[in-house]
């Protein structure tokens, strides 16, 4: 049995000169990764005084992927965007063989790019994709338990709008304080708005401002769609149906306004 590393150096690690009761050698030997395509090892046949070389086995000696890297736009930071602006999410490891990596988006629950390293994930910003990405790696020598993973976070800025087609919702007000609730796109969180009367006022065509003490509107974030905000339309209302009608809400962040229309009836 020849062992060498970095040939033409060699030497003979065990050898047998008489005939064995069985036709197996054997050799032990601790590779390290210096030792990855070096060490070599061959087992000759000595017939007499002629030799018949074998073939030398070269050491390719693997390791599990190391912490991986997540880059958003080039930076390992948390990052906000505009709506439009292009992403840039890349994910790296370090291992033998070459790590697979997985790109996760946690809010979604869905794996949006899988390949070897490194994994490049190219995008348009919606304000639907602020989520938190994870970015997996894995290969032969990882544990079950050991798939090193690294993760950060993505807002993608927008002014408030309507989840559906269109920006109005029905109600029905049962109740003297009615409590309503609606989702709109927005990120940040809306911090101001106003909301008007909308129908026609003493037969003109404007719209009447609404006392705070009438209505009251605030929203705040999803817990976990960070660009869903939840809003709440309290009416403060009597008897009197003069509260039902078509109202005009105003919602505003610092990226812009937006009108919805709120018809209680």
């Amino acid at each position: 049995m020849i062992a060498g590393n970095e040939a033409p150096q060699e030497v003979t690690v065990t050898k047998r000169q008489t005939v064995p009761t069985s036709q197996e050698l054997n050799y032990t030997q601790t590779l390290t990764l210096s030792d990855h395509g070096k060490s070599w090892l061959r087992c000759d046949l000595m017939w007499g005084q002629v030799r018949l070389p074998g073939q030398n086995y070269i050491a390719s000696v693997g390791y599990a992927p190391r912490r991986p890297r997540i880059f958003l736009n080039g930076h390992e930071r948390n990052a906000t965007v505009r709506e439009k602006d292009q992403v840039n999410l890349r994910c790296e490891s370090d291992g033998r063989p070459t790590p697979n990596i997985s790109i996760y988006n946690n809010d979604n629950d869905t794996v949006i790019q899988r390949n070897s390293s490194p994994v490049i994930y190219t995008f348009i910003a919606r304000c639907e994709d602020t989520a938190t990405y994870t970015c997996f790696a894995w290969n032969e020598f990882s544990s079950q338990s050991g798939v090193n993973f690294v993760r950060l976070q993505l807002n993608v800025a927008c002014k408030p709008r309507s989840v559906s087609s269109t920006n109005v919702f029905i109600f029905r007000v049962k109740d003297n304080r009615e409590m309503l609730t609606f989702n709109v796109i927005a990120f940040p969180v809306p911090s101001g708005g106003g909301v008007w009367f909308a129908d026609p006022v003493n037969n003109s065509t404007e719209s009447s401002y609404v006392q705070s003490s009438d209505v009251n509107i605030s929203c705040k974030s999803d817990r976990k769609f960070r660009y869903i905000s939840k809003c709440t339309l309290t009416v403060f209302s009597d008897t009197s149906p003069s509260k039902t009608g078509m109202y005009k809400v105003q919602l505003i962040n610092e990226h812009g306004a937006e009108n919805f229309t709120i018809e209680l009836s």
